[in-house]
This record gives structure tokens, C-alpha cells and sequence, in this order.
């Protein structure tokens, strides 16, 4: 008898977003592998629909064996992923959904794989519990990055490396704090408004047309502010520029005064 194929995380990884996702190994390959060629001349993406290939070397792959270079960066990949299940016209998956296939029972799959390489469930868990329940995250935030940290644990199969690169990943795209969460202390009465800086320039995350986030005011600064919003174009805006509109809504933006990368926070909290 044909001994039982040991389950890997990637594996897991790859049968939970089948099973809970609905989406193919096909689909997923296009979505967390590596567009890099490799030696052959071929990137790992470009082989997504050879199953043979995909199984070998990616879903069936002991642990040890599997290869970072196939894989896209993880950050990247989530996003990616987070983009096709929301806007997808059959079964989409929204921000709650999209932790409940995580932490629920639907990713237990993913603890049993870890448990077989010998790596810390308690410390998956709970990085889990923390990013699912940041306060300070909006709840599409706390989606992307439970996934980023599920993404990153099935690709490498290192929880520890996994949980750093998930929390750095929040704080630096979506600008929380994933330590225990607390609330931002931002209470109001009924019909109060948060007053606005000296110089009104802020940002506004916006999903499916909608704002879901609270202003983000952005400080005057001598040198102007570089905003970084899609990967291949970087709008820099001076100050003399700038002052005097609205910043343009964008998602997950960044922000950088005087050579330090920071993301954009209200100014009544601490700078990450």
C-alpha cells in the first residue's frame, strides 16, 4: 500500500484556497508564483498550467526542498489575491470572509502542516489573533494582512520569518500597530468633528468606490512629500503644491519627509 503523501504547508496553503476560496491551482500559480525567469529561461508563473510541474515542484514539494525563488513576494501575492476574490463576479469574498477562511476552522489545515515540520503553532495563533484584531487596522487592512502572514507561511514554511515579515508588512502598507490590540482613542459625541490641521492635506484609503478609513493628515514639510501609490509610478508633491488641495484618495499610501519612510497617521499618534 502507497504510503500516505505528507501534507506540507504549501500544500495546505494551496488546498485551503481550493476548498474555502474556490480558487484552482491554475489560478493561484498565477497569483504566488515568481514571474522571474529562472535559468531555463522560463519563470515559474509561465509554468502554472503544467500540473505535473506545479505538483512536483510547488504543492507536493517537502519542506526544505521548495524553492523561494518560485514565489512572488509575499506582500505582493496577497495583494494579489486579496484584488481577485473581492472583485470576482462568482462567490466574492469580502474582508470578514477572507479571515474566517484564515483563522477558522477552514485554515486548521495550515496549524496540522506546521505541527508536521516542528514549527510554533502558538506563535502562528497568535500573530493571527493580533493582526486579525488591530484595532488600529480597517477591516479590509486586517484582511490583507492576515493573509500576507498565511501567504508567507505557506510559501516558506518558517512561522517566525513568517510573523516579522507580516507585522513589518502591516506597519509599513497599511500603517498599523500589531502589538495587543487598542483602540486609536478617537471617540466623539454624536455630530462632533475631528479638527482639521493648520494645513489641510490628507489621505483617505478608498475600496470599491467607498472611504474606509479615517483622514490621515499629512505635515507640512519644506522638501515636499513623496507619496508612493501603485509600483511603477511615484508622484512627488512639493509642499508649495500641495498645501492648498486634497490629496488624491489612495490605498495603502505611503509617505516620506526628509528621508524617512513613514506611513501616514493622524497627527495626534506616534509615528511607526
Amino acid at each position: 500500500m502507497a504510503s500516505q503523501v505528507k501534507l506540507t504547508p504549501c500544500g495546505a496553503m494551496f488546498d485551503i484556497f481550493k476548498r474555502a476560496a474556490h480558487l484552482s491551482h491554475i489560478e493561484l500559480c498565477g497569483l504566488v508564483l515568481s514571474s522571474r525567469p529562472l535559468a531555463d529561461g522560463r519563470s515559474p508563473q509561465s509554468r502554472a498550467a503544467d500540473r505535473s510541474w506545479v505538483s512536483r515542484f510547488i504543492v507536493r514539494a517537502p519542506v526544505g526542498t521548495l524553492q523561494q525563488r518560485y514565489f512572488a513576494e509575499y506582500g505582493t501575492s496577497a495583494a494579489r489575491i486579496m484584488s481577485q476574490l473581492a472583485l470576482r463576479q462568482r462567490n466574492p469574498m469580502d474582508s470578514t470572509a477572507v479571515i474566517n477562511m484564515v483563522c477558522g476552522p477552514a485554515g486548521e489545515p495550515m496549524v496540522r502542516a506546521l505541527e508536521e515540520c516542528h514549527q510554533d503553532t502558538n506563535l502562528y495563533r497568535n500573530a493571527l489573533d493580533r493582526l486579525s484584531q488591530a484595532a488600529e487596522l480597517m477591516p479590509a487592512e486586517r484582511a490583507e494582512a492576515v493573509l500576507v502572514l498565511f501567504v508567507a507561511v505557506g510559501c516558506s514554511a518558517d512561522v517566525r520569518s513568517s510573523v516579522n515579515y507580516a507585522i513589518d508588512y502591516a506597519h509599513a502598507t497599511c500603517g498599523g500597530g500589531t502589538s495587543t490590540p487598542r483602540s486609536l482613542g478617537m471617540s466623539m459625541t454624536a455630530g462632533e468633528r475631528e479638527p482639521a490641521p493648520a494645513h489641510p492635506l490628507g489621505l483617505l484609503r478608498v475600496q470599491n468606490s467607498f472611504v474606509v478609513s479615517a483622514p490621515r493628515w499629512i505635515q507640512p514639510s519644506e522638501q515636499g512629500v513623496e507619496i508612493g501609490a501603485w509600483p511603477l509610478v511615484r508622484a512627488i508633491l512639493p509642499t508649495s503644491a500641495t498645501m492648498s488641495r486634497p490629496a488624491m484618495p489612495i490605498s495603502g499610501a505611503m509617505l516620506k519627509i526628509s528621508g524617512t519612510s513613514r506611513t501616514c497617521r493622524p497627527p495626534t499618534e506616534p509615528w511607526w
